[in-house]
């Protein structure tokens, strides 16, 4: 039996492992890694600001003038479809003093972006268009005060934004993402955004992604996949990209031939099985069996130990019947606090001394139980953090 003192010896020597590409033998992330300020620091840069992120729908930008603020992390930005109809995206700062100039969501209609402040106003392309006594100040140039433009491109209903100028493009990310959609749900793209919910987390963002696997199903989630009454076959059907994920489960024999065994109503059966995806980095998709339906789990980070979890709800009917609430609030009322109190004993759990890394439960036939998505998500952050270097290990806080 290993004393604390041993454990504690061994961490210096484990956080030189890196995670590997065999999932069957790898280690996995570090405790620290889920709550250093020195990892959280260096994920900015290595995946907040070189990475595709998700920051909101085509719906709120249907018209010319149409906007919406969001954040990277700490990076203010605003998405607005600009006079031309294209879709454009800006650093949300004024040239002047660095005041932020767009809140929330609306319509500029054919006007300006104007600074609240000091009323420097800009047009829907980035440029200073006027600046208060701009004609009596030497030498002012209005061309050279520009708003930064942003990388921006869309998957289906969501629009994303890439902070690196020199990214790849979406699609070499995204993927065939789109297309399995579209395969799992009937008439995916007519379906609506009836309904949002929000929730903070005193964790790290990367333990809620982390739960990509169905080793803990029949666990924390016996409604679904436990013995006795639960409608799902254990399994989890793992198809994977290099940036993303599929997961398929599919519903006993007597359940798909008696959909009143159901937990929660259908109005019909157009998704048969449930779906989960995965997009890297911090994006979750679910489909669940019943009229098609759809929903977007993002978690956002806002501290090393903080993030942000929220549900975007889309049904084929708008506004949704009841079979379709009922699906819903399934989902959130019963499953996701199953999950979200493991996701905080979690946090709770890495911060014990006593714990080091663990370990990926995988067997060679890659079984349902087998946590290859969770190593795959792992191994993602870490490749892009470099963490096998010695300047990512020296970095790690001690404790």
């Amino acid at each position: 039996m290993a004393t604390l003192t041993e454990l504690l010896e061994r961490r210096s020597a484990d956080l030189a492992q890196p995670v590997t590409s065999e999932s069957e033998t790898s280690m996995s992330l570090p405790r620290e890694f889920y709550f250093a300020p020195s990892v959280f620091e260096a994920e900015k840069n290595a995946i907040w600001f070189k990475n595709w992120i998700f920051v909101g729908l085509l719906s709120d930008v249907k018209s010319p003038g149409d906007y919406f603020a969001s954040s990277i992390v700490d990076q203010q930005i605003y998405v607005i479809r600009s006079q031309d109809n294209a879709l454009r995206a800006f650093y949300n700062v004024c040239q002047h003093r660095a005041h932020t100039l767009l809140e929330g969501k609306g319509s500029l209609g054919r006007g300006p972006v104007r600074c609240p402040y000091h009323s420097w106003a800009y047009d829907t392309f980035g440029n200073l268009k006027s600046a208060p006594y701009a004609e009596e100040v030497a030498d002012f140039d209005i061309s050279r005060f520009c708003i930064p433009e942003i990388k921006v491109d869309t998957v289906g209903p969501m629009i994303f934004v890439n902070l690196d100028d020199g990214a790849p493009a979406l699609s070499e990310t995204a993927g065939n993402l789109l297309a399995m959609f579209k395969s799992a749900v009937p008439n995916f793209d007519a379906l609506s955004l009836v309904r949002t919910a929000q929730y903070d987390l005193d964790c790290n963002w990367k333990l809620v992604l982390d739960g990509l696997e169905c080793y803990h199903c029949p666990f924390i989630h016996p409604e679904a996949m436990g013995p006795g009454n639960s409608y799902l076959e254990k399994s989890f059907e793992m198809t994977a990209g290099r940036y993303h994920q599929q997961h398929l489960s599919h519903l006993k024999k007597d359940v798909a031939a008696d959909l009143t065994r159901l937990p929660f109503q259908v109005a019909s059966k157009s998704v048969e099985d449930l779906y989960v995806w995965y997009l890297w980095p911090n994006l979750l998709f679910a489909s669940r069996p019943g009229d098609s339906n759809w929903q977007i789990l993002e978690t956002i980070p806002t501290g090393p130990e903080k993030s942000v979890h929220n549900l975007y709800d889309f049904c084929i009917n708008n506004p949704p019947k009841e079979a379709d609430i009922s699906q819903m609030d399934f989902y959130q009322n019963v499953l996701w606090p199953q999950d979200r109190t493991a996701i905080l004993r979690q946090g709770l759990g890495v911060r014990t001394r006593g714990y080091v890394r663990g370990r990926y439960m995988v067997d060679k036939a890659r079984s349902w139980w087998s946590e290859c998505g969770t190593h795959h998500f792992n191994k993602l952050v870490w490749d892009a953090l470099k963490s096998g270097t010695n300047e990512m290990s020296q970095s790690v806080d001690k404790i």
